[in-house]
């Protein structure tokens, strides 16, 4: 998402400088509208108080063979 955007900002300020229509980005920018909504998903989704998770320690314990009770 990072490098599309970066792509669109440059090519827009080229073509502001030179003075002609950037209509050619809009597949781009179209591209990345669904790039940022996935993002913003992974973000609520991670960061949701209400979304159960478990302490990385616990999750290190289960995977080094620890015991797991309850």
């Amino acid at each position: 998402m990072a490098l599309l955007a970066e792509e669109i900002e440059v090519a827009a300020r080229y073509y502001v400088e030179i003075r002609i229509d950037p209509s050619e980005l809009v597949e781009k920018v179209v591209r990345l509208r669904p790039m940022f909504e996935a993002t913003l998903l992974a973000l609520e989704s991670e960061t949701s108080p209400l979304v159960e998770r478990r302490s990385v320690a616990a999750a290190q314990r289960n995977v080094l063979g620890g015991m797991r009770y309850g």
